[in-house]
């Protein structure tokens, strides 16, 4: 059981990106057990409504309280949604086109996600989502087509998540979306580009140090990764190599040093 204080989970619109990417990291790592309050007894101390659904082995945590709706997508769980991530190449999407797999998934849980929200009674309030890994993928996606559907999401925050989007998608996605990237994590530049099927980022890029910084690309993003990298050497010589910075565990780490440095900086 990890201690927590319910203040680390709440979101506050008005607090430091890290803040909210650091609440929103461990509620997206909540979503991956069964029982997230055993992992994280906090959650409900933080959020009157909490719900939790799983379909086609995507599974969704809904928290709320009177001015916050945060819908959480878990991230690969078998190896099964890989091969789901490798085989598709991209479909019609709202504008554009996006990941064949991930779109498909998104439709499946549509009809409970849109069920959950109105069970939280997200009217009035301020919607943030999140998730990692092909977690983040649906945070892509449902975000952009909430936004679509008029429902206005706050934010977006996804960790260590695969491009979506071809370049007229990205272009037309608006929702406030903040990625971030764990030193030599190497799942945010899959899915590979294919003939004709090329990917992009949409929104915000960090980059997350071993300090607790965060380098944000000012130029080329290849650049930028590369001078992360070099602040970083040897961070991800461990047994799992670069799939250790992928670990979400690893991304709250970070996430919590940048959250008390921008909180130094504040005092």
């Amino acid at each position: 059981m990890t201690v927590l204080s319910p203040e680390t989970l709440q979101l506050d619109p008005s607090a430091d990106v890290t803040h909210n990417a650091c609440a929103l990291a461990y509620l997206a790592r909540a979503a991956y057990f069964r029982d997230p309050l055993e992992k994280y007894p906090a959650v409900a101390r933080a959020y009157s409504h909490i719900t939790q659904f799983e379909r086609n082995r995507i599974r969704t945590l809904i928290v709320a309280d009177d001015e916050n709706v945060a819908v959480m997508f878990r991230g690969t769980d078998d190896n099964a949604d890989w091969a789901e991530t490798m085989t598709f190449k991209q479909i019609p999407w709202l504008t554009g086109k996006a990941h064949a797999g991930f779109v498909r998934s998104v439709e499946s849980i549509w009809t409970d996600l849109l069920a959950g929200l109105f069970d939280a009674g997200f009217e009035g309030k301020k919607v943030w989502l999140a998730g990692h890994s092909l977690g983040g993928t649906l945070t892509v996606l449902a975000s952009h087509r909430l936004h679509h559907e008029g429902f206005e999401p706050h934010a977006a925050f996804t960790y260590g998540t695969p491009r979506v989007f071809n370049a007229d998608a990205a272009s037309s996605y608006t929702v406030p979306l903040h990625c971030f990237v764990n030193n030599e994590d190497p799942i945010p530049d899959i899915p590979w580009p294919l003939p004709f099927d090329s990917y992009v980022h949409a929104g915000k890029r960090y980059f997350l140090l071993q300090s607790g910084a965060i380098a944000e690309p000012r130029h080329d993003p290849y650049l930028a990764k590369k001078i992360d990298r070099a602040h970083t050497i040897g961070e991800a010589n461990t047994e799992l190599g670069a799939l250790h910075d992928h670990r979400l565990i690893n991304y709250i780490e970070k996430l919590e040093k940048a959250r008390r440095r921008a909180g130094d900086a504040d005092g």
